[in-house]
C-alpha cells in the first residue's frame, strides 16, 4: 500500500470511527433521565478529557498535512522555477519595501510587526531558503531614528529597527543598498551610537534618502556616508531639511561655516569626488551651491524650496541643463538673476530625454524665465505649472509660445488659485494635449461657440481631463459630449463643487449625475496625492 493510499485509507476509518463515537455519545446520554442517579460520572468525566486529547492529535495532524502542502511540489505558486518565483517577490517587494511609508504619508494606523521582505520568509520553509538567498530583496535598509522613540513605528521601536537593519545589511551582501534616514518627530537628541551601522552601509550605498531636521546629529550622518562611500558607487542622493523655513546649503566647513547651513567637515575636492558621479539628485529644503559639482551628469533633478526660492544667474542655469543631457525629470524651483526677458535668451539648451517638467513652485517667478532656455526633444512632455491669474494669457505669452513650439507638450497639469479658465480656449490652443489636470480653477461662464466647438472637436486629441477641488458650471462642458460620441474623454474628478440653474452651490453628488450624460468614462475616487516625486499633478488608485 502505499502512502498516499494508506493516509486516504486512515482518513476513512478516522471519520467513520468520528461518527461511530459521536452516535454512542448520543445514545449514552439519552439513556438515564436526569432524575436517575448515575453510576458513571467518572466514565463521563474520562472520556471529556479524552476529547480534548483527540482535539490536539487532530491539530497536529492539520498541522503536519499543512506544512507538507506549503511545500509540495503541486501547489501551483511552488512549482514555479526559482527565477520567477525570486520575480515575484520583487514585485511584491516594490509595493511595500519602506517602514516609513505609512508614517510619511501620516497613516501610523498599521502597526504590522512583519513586514516584507519578512513576511516572505515566514511563509514556509521553501519560501524562507529563496528569499533569504535573494540578495536583492534585502538591500532597502531603513535606519533607526537618531531619537530614541518610545512609540511604536509600525510596529518597531529603534531597538528592533537597529537589529532589522544588522539582519537586512548581512542578508544583502554584497549587494548595493539603498539606504532610508528619517527623523519622524523632529527631535534630533542622540541616544544610540550609529557608527558601526553606518560604516556598514556606507561603503555598498547607491541611493541614500535622507528626512530630517538641520541639527547636528543628522549633519554628522551625512558626513559619514558622503565620506565613507565608495568611488562612483553613489548613484542617487534625496535630503529634505523639513525644519527650515528659509532654504540651507550644504557645503565643506573649510568654505563657509554658517549654523542655518549644513557644514560638514570633508574637503572640497572630496565632496566633489562623491558628488560627480550622481545621476539622480532631490533637493527639499536644502541645496549644495550653484557652482557644486552635483549639478553635473544628471537624468533626475529636483529643486523644491520650502518657502524662499534659492537664487541663480542664468548663465550658470545654461551651464547646468548643458552639462545634463541625458535630463528625464526637471522639478525646479529657483529666482533666475541678470535676465532681461526684452533680450534673448544667451542659449537654448537641448534635452531631447525630456519627459516631465515641473515648475509649480515658480509661479511668482516668471516660469518663461526658464522655459525659454530650454528645447525638449520629440518626447512626449509633462508640462506642469502653478499660475494666480490668467493661465491662457501666460500660455500666450511670447516665450511660452516658442516654447510649445520646439516641444511635444501632451500632459498639462495646472494649479491655479481660484483661477478661470474657459476649457474650449485652452484645447482650442493646445490641440495636441491628450491629459489636462486642473486644481482650484473655476470652469464656467459663457456658452462655447458652435463654429468654436466643432473645430475643437476636429482637432482635439484629449483622452482624459482631471479636476481636483474646482468650481464647475456643468454647462460649460456641454461641447465635449460631441467630442465624446466619437472618442470617449475619461473624466476623474474629487471635491468640486458646481453650480445650478439658480447659481447656488451643490456638492460631488448632484454634479457626478450632470456630468455622467457628457462623460461616460468617469471616476469620483480621490487622488492619493497631489503633487508626487516624479511630477505627476495627481495620483489616483
Amino acid at each position: 500500500m502505499t502512502t498516499i493510499q494508506e493516509l486516504t485509507s486512515a482518513g476513512q476509518q478516522l471519520e467513520a470511527a468520528l461518527h461511530k463515537y459521536v452516535d454512542a455519545c448520543s445514545t449514552f446520554a439519552n439513556s438515564y433521565p436526569g432524575h436517575v442517579e448515575n453510576p458513571s460520572v467518572d466514565l463521563i468525566i474520562d472520556q471529556v478529557q479524552a476529547t480534548l486529547s483527540h482535539e490536539s492529535k487532530i491539530q497536529e495532524a492539520r498541522i503536519i498535512l499543512n506544512r507538507a502542502r506549503n511545500r509540495s511540489a503541486i501547489v501551483p505558486i511552488n512549482s514555479l522555477p526559482l527565477e520567477i518565483l525570486g520575480n515575484i517577490f520583487k514585485l511584491v517587494l516594490e509595493s511595500q519595501c519602506c517602514v516609513f511609508r505609512h508614517l510619511i504619508g501620516k497613516d501610523q494606523s498599521k502597526n504590522s510587526h512583519l513586514m516584507y521582505p519578512e513576511l516572505l520568509s515566514h511563509v514556509c520553509s521553501h519560501w524562507r531558503q529563496l528569499s533569504i538567498s535573494l540578495c536583492p530583496l534585502w538591500s532597502h535598509i531603513d535606519l533607526p531614528p537618531i531619537k530614541q522613540l518610545t512609540q511604536f513605528v509600525n510596529g518597531f521601536v529603534n531597538k528592533n529597527l537597529l537589529a532589522r537593519a544588522k539582519v537586512f545589511v548581512a542578508r544583502a551582501g554584497s549587494t548595493q543598498l539603498d539606504v532610508h534616514l528619517f527623523q519622524p518627530d523632529g527631535r534630533c537628541e542622540s541616544d544610540i551610537d550609529f557608527t558601526d551601522l553606518y560604516s556598514l552601509v556606507a561603503p555598498h550605498m547607491r541611493s541614500l534618502d535622507l528626512k530630517a531636521n538641520i541639527c547636528s546629529h543628522y549633519i554628522l550622518a551625512l558626513q559619514h556616508f558622503l565620506a565613507n562611500s565608495s568611488p562612483g558607487l553613489l548613484k542617487e542622493l534625496s535630503i529634505r531639511d523639513r525644519a527650515t523655513p528659509a532654504h540651507s546649503y550644504i557645503e565643506p566647513r573649510e568654505v563657509h561655516f554658517d549654523l542655518n547651513h549644513w557644514s560638514l567637515d570633508m574637503p572640497q575636492q572630496a565632496l566633489d569626488e562623491v558628488l560627480l558621479p550622481i545621476n539622480v539628485l532631490r533637493l527639499n529644503g536644502i541645496f549644495f551651491r550653484p557652482e557644486s559639482q552635483a549639478y553635473q551628469g544628471l537624468v533626475e533633478l529636483v529643486i523644491r524650496p520650502q518657502a524662499k526660492l534659492p537664487r541663480i544667474t542664468e548663465s550658470r542655469l545654461i551651464q547646468i541643463l548643458e552639462s545634463s543631457p541625458r535630463l528625464h525629470t526637471l522639478c525646479i524651483g529657483v529666482l533666475i538673476e541678470d535676465i532681461d526677458l526684452l533680450d534673448p535668451p544667451r542659449s537654448v539648451v537641448t534635452l531631447n530625454e525630456l519627459e516631465v517638467l515641473n515648475l509649480i513652485q515658480m509661479r511668482n517667478h516668471k516660469p518663461e524665465c526658464l522655459l525659454r532656455l530650454i528645447a525638449p526633444g520629440p518626447k512626449p512632455l509633462r508640462l506642469m505649472l502653478g499660475v494666480r491669474d490668467n493661465l491662457m494669457n501666460l500660455l500666450r505669452h511670447e516665450w511660452l509660445q516658442g516654447f510649445f513650439a520646439r516641444s511635444n507638450v501632451t500632459e498639462l497639469l495646472v494649479r491655479g488659485k481660484d483661477t478661470s479658465l474657459e476649457l474650449y480656449k485652452l484645447l482650442e490652443y493646445l490641440p495636441s494635449l491628450r491629459i489636462v489636470s486642473l486644481s482650484s480653477f473655476v470652469l464656467k461662464g459663457t456658452r462655447t461657440p458652435s463654429d468654436t466647438y466643432e473645430q475643437c472637436i476636429q482637432r482635439s486629441q484629449l483622452e482624459a481631463l482631471y479636476l481636483l477641488q474646482c468650481e464647475i458650471d456643468p454647462n460649460h462642458f456641454l461641447w465635449m459630449a460631441e467630442v465624446n460620441r466619437t472618442r470617449p474623454i475619461v473624466l476623474k474628478i474629487w471635491n468640486c463643487l458646481w453650480y445650478d440653474t439658480d447659481d447656488c452651490m451643490c456638492g460631488d453628488d448632484s454634479l457626478q449625475k450632470e456630468l455622467s450624460v457628457i462623460f461616460p468614462i468617469k471616476k469620483n475616487n480621490p487622488p492619493c496625492s497631489s503633487v508626487s516625486q516624479d511630477g505627476t499633478l495627481f495620483i489616483w488608485d
